[in-house]
């Protein structure tokens, strides 16, 4: 979304939670409870306006014997180094720490995801593929250590690798870009 479109929203939803604040205050029967409802307003803009992560939405499966996240779709965040939230639904008893694969085909990266480790502690396999992505570093990798085992990054803008991209992944077994 452009910066103005972005603008338009927030004042939308600032007119919608004038709105709803106006409503609450004259036809409440009990200021106590409509006190309540405003803070849990406000709360909760505050939290929408100052959040600055990149917004995964993730549709989980069991693919190859690995539970992965599949990208539905992302909310950009205007910061260059935003961190990273996941939503998605999981399979029973399975949350964050099962994942131990990465898909995003055709979803737009600027850079080489930062933090997906921390949401995503025992990836193993990640693709990024077709993604716009033209740079990718050792220190991009290095989070990932031996548990790296699988990296597809088909269809990038990538133009130049290191030598030492792969050196933190010892147990890389299959590279495909």
């Amino acid at each position: 979304k452009s910066t103005t479109d972005k603008k338009l929203n927030f004042y939308k939803t600032q007119e919608f939670i004038y709105f709803f604040i106006s409503k609450l205050l004259c036809c409440s029967k009990s200021l106590e409870k409509s006190m309540k409802y405003l803070i849990f307003i406000a709360i909760s803009l505050v939290l929408t306006i100052s959040s600055s992560a990149d917004k995964i939405n993730c549709n989980y499966r069991i693919l190859s014997n690995h539970y992965k996240c599949v990208v539905r779709f992302i909310e950009k965040s205007d910061e260059k180094n935003s961190s990273i939230s996941v939503t998605g639904n999981h399979f029973s008893k399975l949350n964050e720490e099962s994942i131990e694969g990465f898909i995003s085909n055709k979803k737009s990266f600027n850079a080489f995801p930062q933090d997906l480790q921390k949401v995503f502690p025992n990836l193993k396999e990640i693709e990024i593929n077709e993604a716009g992505l033209w740079n990718i570093s050792k220190e991009d990798l290095a989070p990932y250590g031996e548990k790296l085992t699988f990296l597809s990054l088909r269809r990038n803008k990538i133009k130049l690798i290191s030598l030492e991209l792969f050196s933190n992944n010892p147990n890389l077994e299959a590279i495909d870009l």
